[in-house]
């Protein structure tokens, strides 16, 4: 690859953005009091600043409100497969879309929908959806 090709490359790099950032220090503050050792254990699923495509990041940024949706419904019902299929979803997609954090949570969501420890799904589901609403995705659910 010519110095010319690099310097084209390096301009069109995928980072993420300031906003994606916020994001992802925001997303850590609402789970850090309910997910213990969250940044230990979400640094396995972190990946490289340059793999982001900000394209990708905001394809999930407008599907994770009907994922919160449907893992709200899914609560409600004690649906242990429901819950266990989006906690899977948001494990696998965190570490992708630069929400390591993320991917802990889906995890967390797999492992309490197991147990059916139905009140742990429910804390981590309302967490998702206050930080949605911190980052403007999703309203607040109607009473």
């Amino acid at each position: 690859m010519t110095a010319e090709n690099d310097s084209a490359s390096d301009s069109h790099a995928n980072r993420a953005s300031p906003k994606h950032k916020q994001a992802v220090q925001d997303l850590s503050a609402c789970f850090t009091d309910v997910i213990p050792e969250l940044e230990v254990r979400a640094e396995i699923y972190q990946v490289p600043d340059f793999c982001l495509k900000e394209e990708i990041f905001q394809v999930f940024a407008e599907d994770l409100p009907c994922t919160v949706a449907s893992l709200e419904t899914a609560c409600a019902a004690s649906d242990e497969m429901a819950i266990r299929r989006h906690g899977h979803s948001l494990e696998g997609m965190g570490g992708m879309v630069g929400f390591a954090v993320l991917s802990v949570v889906g995890g967390e969501l797999c492992k309490a929908a197991r147990a059916h420890v139905w009140d742990r799904c429910a804390a981590l589901t309302a967490c998702l959806r206050r930080w949605c609403i911190t980052q403007g995705w999703t309203k607040p659910k109607a009473s």
